[in-house]
């Protein structure tokens, strides 16, 4: 592993354990913070398949 891939996963372990902590506190989640995610994912993935090449 990389350790650009390593830095651009820690972000997506810290928002796992913010969602859990939300769930257990009965939080309101809310949704720009899930399309925030979203969006940062699919270029985490489009990335990912470039790098493989």
């Amino acid at each position: 592993m990389t350790k650009l891939r390593i830095l651009l996963t820690i972000p997506i372990l810290l928002y796992g354990i913010y969602i859990f902590i939300a769930i257990q506190n009965d939080k309101n989640i809310p949704l720009y913070l899930h399309l925030l995610f979203a969006i940062y994912l699919m270029l985490f993935v489009h990335y990912e398949e470039k790098t493989e090449v």
